[in-house]
């Protein structure tokens, strides 16, 4: 950790130029093997500085040898980064990626196609020449031995025992001046009996041992190449052997190759240096008396011709046969090729069997004439068609490249679109669009971000309106709660207590407790059609509204007047107190004609006269309420009317009922007795029964039951309407 630190600080004491140079190259050494490469590399730079100033001392010998560890690990540690710094910067953009998968596949195989192609028409065209080569040289062996043995058909058949003579064969006239031809007539020995040549002074040439049959070839003797063919035929009960031979010299090689270029043809010993006797250099006679002799035998034969092979290296050697010279040139393709191909030649004295060597250099066009030498007119047909088809293959490469470079670019264009577009929607601008310019899955998708960044942008907005509106609602949430009473409200004669959990934000539901007097204290309770903000804001029309009306309380502008701020002679004012009623008449209308048609209203509104202990009622459509007496016998208030805000003209009638010393009566909305689970309703008879069982506890811990018991009915679920509660117990 610490080497790592000190090597951070020797990089980070770099000009920042240079720093951000590098960085920007992707050279800064920010890993180990950055580091590692820079070090080196400058412990090279170092070593190689020092090696300078003292030449030839040991104090420069030590400095190379450091140079060079330090150069080997920054050429290994350079590769690693050059490796990186492609495959993270010059393959980082996708254009560059489909580059070299394109050079992959597809340049790839035409290259290898292209190289397969080449070589296989340089093997071919060498082949083909090497072939002309070697068809022009084999015809002129097969010429001197089928010349050679008509001439010695010609001499058995004419020629007396003992009195043979070339001179007197009149076929040898016409090929005594021909190519500088050579034949020697043997008896038997080592030595001509007779010679014709077509030079006065000749090289003779022996009979070697080996030859006793027929013979064809080229043949190295006395350091020169020859032509040579040999016959045995029988005069007389006499064995001869006659050999016709002509050099192997420039001048004849010229005359045979018409023109196909320069040939060079080179001995065994000329072109390898190591020599090995193989099967096929052993002649056929040897090879027969090897198959024929005993082990002992073939073992000595093998020796011996083993060791003839030694001192054959010394025989076959002969100076390279150079002839002829490269045709001119067509056009600027085409160009010199030489090609080499192996050729047999046999040492004269030895008859063993060497692989020569027949170089030719020519050029294409050439071989094209020699290929179509028979057929001018088909040889311009044939170069035509081929033309043709080359132009075509290179308009189809040209066509694909064209199509793969536009293929590319499309791909590559909409890559970066969509980079940029990624960008410009990280920095906040959801406005952005990219133009589609063409339809295929590419256009699709940059529709698709299109659509995307869209949505993003009124997803954003709707989050802002939500946001905006869930502050509206949060202080409207606050405006209701303080619309509503408090909790508890106790009176002389009257314990009070009131509590709402809205299913939303606000809620539907109302309830609202009113004191006129130290004896009378009102009871409204509401439950508005439909839920939220709607209900909310009818919530507050009509808790305005019986606040208002203020059950029939109106007061005198100048009773006010007069009255001053002492609450007494306001309260002197009031007019008696409206039935319920006649509250809920006013109510309907002033609803039915403030408020859309379909909106109403269920209302329960109640006044409890503690000196009478009475308490009057009118319910308009509300659930009835639940009367628990001190002995715990229950009672409905059943008695009920038409829902408010509905019709113009309906009437309600009041009830009444008395009220014991800690009787409970308890008002609630659907709320309460309506949400379900798998076993069905709440219902009101399990409201009842928490009412009975908890009826002499505190209001408080009443309602708290009986709602504890509503939420653990739900469950998990959602809340579904609004639950509202009010109780009120009489006092003693």
């Amino acid at each position: 950790m610490m080497k790592k630190r000190r090597l951070d600080l020797v990089f980070y004491r770099l000009p920042a130029p240079v720093r951000r140079r590098l960085t920007r190259w992707n050279m800064y050494p920010l890993s180990r093997v950055g580091q590692v490469f820079w070090i080196c590399f400058l412990l090279a730079l170092v070593f190689w500085a020092l090696t300078l100033p003292f030449p030839g001392t040991g104090f420069a010998t030590l400095a190379r040898v450091n140079h060079a560890i330090a150069k080997v690990l920054a050429d290994a540690t350079g590769i690693w980064m050059v490796l990186r710094w492609v495959r993270q910067t010059l393959l980082w953009r996708v254009r560059n990626r489909l580059m070299v998968t394109y050079l992959f596949i597809g340049g790839a195989p035409i290259l290898l196609l292209t190289s397969l192609g080449l070589i296989m028409g340089y093997f071919l065209s060498g082949q083909f020449a090497t072939f002309l080569a070697s068809a022009d040289l084999e015809a002129e062996v097969n010429r001197v031995g089928v010349e050679n043995r008509v001439v010695a058909s010609h001499i058995a058949h004419g020629s007396a025992a003992g009195k043979v003579d070339l001179g007197a064969v009149p076929e040898l006239r016409s090929l005594q001046r021909t190519r500088g031809r050579q034949i020697e007539l043997f008896n038997g020995g080592a030595d001509p009996v007779s010679v014709m040549s077509a030079e006065s002074l000749v090289d003779r040439f022996t009979k070697p041992a080996w030859l006793d049959a027929s013979f064809r070839g080229i043949v190295v003797d006395h350091g020169r190449l020859y032509f040579r063919a040999a016959d045995t035929f029988e005069i007389s009960g006499s064995h001869y052997t006659l050999v016709s031979s002509e050099p192997l010299n420039s001048a004849h090689v010229a005359s045979l190759l018409n023109r196909l270029g320069e040939a060079q043809i080179r001995t065994a010993s000329a072109t390898d240096a190591s020599f090995t006797t193989s099967d096929e250099q052993v002649p056929e006679q040897q090879k027969e008396r090897l198959r024929n002799a005993s082990p002992q035998e073939r073992a000595r034969m093998e020796r011996e011709i083993s060791e003839a092979s030694q001192r054959d290296l010394e025989l076959s050697t002969a100076d390279p046969v150079t002839t002829g010279s490269v045709p001119v040139a067509a056009n600027q393709l085409d160009r010199q090729l030489s090609f080499l191909s192996p050729i047999a030649i046999v040492t004269w004295e030895s008859g063993i069997k060497h692989s020569g060597g027949l170089l030719v250099t020519t050029r294409p066009s050439v071989l094209y004439a020699r290929l179509f030498s028979a057929s001018t007119s088909w040889a311009d047909n044939v170069r035509i068609v081929l033309i043709g088809t080359a132009a075509f293959f290179a308009f189809l490469e040209l066509f694909a490249l064209f199509i793969g470079v536009r293929l590319t670019r499309s791909i590559t264009h909409a890559v970066s679109e969509l980079y940029e577009a990624t960008q410009r929607i990280e920095r906040g601008d959801l406005q952005h669009r990219i133009i589609v310019r063409s339809n295929d899955q590419l256009a699709a998708l940059e529709g698709s971000f299109n659509q995307m960044s869209a949505s993003l942008d009124r997803l954003l907005l709707e989050q802002l309106e939500k946001e905006r509106m869930q502050s509206e609602l949060q202080i409207a949430q606050e405006v209701q709660e303080q619309l509503f009473p408090r909790a508890h409200s106790d009176s002389e004669y009257l314990e009070l207590y009131g509590v709402c959990r809205p299913a939303r934000s606000v809620s539907g539901d109302y309830y609202d407790f009113l004191q006129f007097d130290d004896e009378r204290s009102g009871i409204a309770v509401g439950d508005i059609s439909g839920k939220g903000i709607s209900a909310a804001l009818l919530m507050a029309t009509i808790q305005s509204a019986v606040r208002a009306y203020e059950f029939g309380r109106e007061i005198d502008g100048h009773a006010l007047a007069a009255a001053g701020r002492s609450s007494r002679p306001y309260a002197a004012t009031m007019q008696a107190v409206q039935s319920p009623a006649h509250v809920m008449w006013l109510l309907n209308r002033h609803l039915y004609h403030s408020t859309p048609i379909e909106k109403y209203a269920t209302l329960f509104l109640g006044v409890y006269d503690g000196s009478s202990r009475r308490l009057t009622y009118a319910n308009g459509g509300h659930l009835p309420p639940i009367l628990v007496r001190r002995d715990g016998s229950v009672e409905r208030l059943t008695h009920s009317g038409m829902v408010i805000g509905l019709f113009e003209d309906v009437r309600w009638e009041d009830a009444s009922v008395t009220l014991a010393p800690g009787d409970l009566v308890v008002a609630y909305s659907d709320g309460v007795t309506e949400p379900e689970n798998e076993f069905g309703e709440f219902g009101d008879e399990r409201l009842i029964a928490i009412l009975r069982e908890h009826r002499g506890r505190p209001l408080e811990e009443i309602s708290a039951a009986a709602l504890d018991a509503v939420t653990e009915w739900i469950g998990e679920g959602e809340q579904p309407d609004d639950v509202t509660l009010v109780l009120a117990r009489a006092r003693c």
